[in-house]
């Protein structure tokens, strides 16, 4: 029987922190996790909201390219599967239509996709097969966009024709080929995405690399409108706080108006201070984005596991262990990926905080984890 993914969860129970992830939205999560197997994955994370009264909780995981995870995903892992009935979701089909041409030897998707990445919008009552939204990370998009040839090749072809069955429009095509074109010298495109959860034929475009001034400059080079002026006050505020910027459009016929801004803070190690992750959360708490009872959970997340510490440790791990004869521990970490502030014209600021669990193993003679960046 696969060891599930709620192997995790149980291993880091004392640490789910009730203030981000309370009762009602664990529970939803462990019955969406149940039937993944934990092998599926070595990194996952929940999206929280922040806010006052804003309890909603998602769920996403991801797997590279070189893991065991891409061959649970094409079907062909020799022990590990996935539950058959799922793939009588069109979704779900093309996500192992994609991920068997992402793993073939020498593919052009091999080539320019380092992972992949399944988001769930976690709803109070879970649907029989639970639908993700599709993510690509890639390896370095900006070499390939002065060459159109490359670009139609594999993003429009290999991704958004094979995973939207060819019905993109015209016209959103020509859009989101702008919004590549138009990514400044400096920037990089890092994540594109599919919303397949949701009734959107938007296409998800996250780019880094940019500084505030250059994300401005950028919205507006691709017709984005910031009328109020609001936004723009924003990233003056808070560029100071932060590390690094990165900037998430949904591209359609038009850049929507709704867009995310995600923060990054350099971390050093796992249990010592952030002093820059601290001022930013003040400054989410004085601006009534962020509770101060969140902001003290999602400090208080930040550490790790290891299984000499943890009476209950996920099963395959522990097979694992032995093959590397002890050589090896076998350690979670938790930590916080990024702070991501959401902007409509219409709506009040929202911010999110996107927490994650990543699996890896560490020399032996090594006592600590590794110091981790965000």
């Amino acid at each position: 029987m696969n060891s599930p993914l709620t192997d995790y969860l149980t291993a880091i129970a004392a640490d789910i922190p009730p203030t981000l992830i309370d009762s009602e939205s664990l529970a939803n999560i462990q019955q969406l996790v149940k039937e993944l197997p934990a092998e599926l994955t070595s990194l996952f994370g929940f999206e929280c909201r922040l806010g006052k009264n804003q309890d909603t909780v998602d769920f996403l995981l991801c797997t590279r390219h070189c893991q065991v995870g891409s061959q649970i995903l094409t079907g062909t892992h020799p022990k590990t599967k996935l539950p058959e009935r799922f793939f009588t979701n069109p979704v779900w089909q093309k996500v192992r239509n994609f991920s068997s041409l992402w793993t073939q030897p020498n593919s052009l998707l091999s080539q320019k996709v380092d992972n992949v990445c399944l988001e769930f919008d976690i709803d109070k009552e879970n649907p029989d097969i639970p639908v993700p939204s599709f993510f690509i990370g890639v390896k370095n998009l900006r070499q390939e966009i002065s060459q159109p040839d490359n670009y139609y090749q594999w993003v429009e072809q290999s991704l958004l024709d094979l995973m939207l069955d060819r019905q993109l429009p015209t016209d959103v095509k020509s859009k989101v080929w702008e919004c590549f074109t138009k990514v400044p010298n400096e920037g990089r495109i890092f994540h594109i995405g599919l919303m397949l959860a949701r009734t959107t034929n938007s296409v998800r475009l996250c780019l880094s690399g940019l500084s505030g001034t250059e994300i401005l400059e950028y919205l507006y080079s691709i017709g984005w409108e910031d009328i109020s002026g609001n936004f723009s006050q924003e990233l003056l505020n808070i560029f100071d706080l932060v590390d690094r910027l990165a900037l998430d459009i949904d591209v359609s016929t038009t850049v929507n108006s709704k867009i995310g801004v995600e923060c990054y803070f350099d971390s050093f190690t796992l249990t010592g201070e952030n002093p820059k992750l601290n001022k930013f959360l003040e400054y989410l708490v004085k601006n009534n984005l962020c509770t101060p009872a969140k902001s003290d959970a999602l400090l208080q997340w930040r550490g790790y596991n290891t299984r000499n510490t943890q009476e209950f440790w996920p099963q395959h791990l522990l097979t694992a262990a032995e093959l590397l004869q002890g050589n090896f521990i076998s350690t979670i970490i938790r930590d916080i990926n990024h702070i991501k502030l959401v902007y409509s014209p219409n709506s009040l600021l929202q911010a999110k905080g996107y927490i994650l669990v990543e699996h890896y193993w560490s020399p032996k003679k090594q006592q600590k984890p590794a110091a981790v960046t965000g």
